[in-house]
């Protein structure tokens, strides 16, 4: 299981490339894995 630290350098991870995408489809798909990783961690 990873740990919170981890969790949150694959949040912050995914989040700044959800804010670099230029493809809309692939940027929704970063923000929905950003969403479903958020919620994950505040159940940590």
């Amino acid at each position: 299981m990873a740990s919170l630290e981890e969790l949150d350098d694959l949040i912050n991870a995914v989040a700044a490339e959800a804010n670099h995408e230029p493809g809309a489809s692939r940027r929704r798909r970063l923000d929905a894995a950003f969403n479903v990783l958020d919620r994950a961690a505040d159940g940590f």
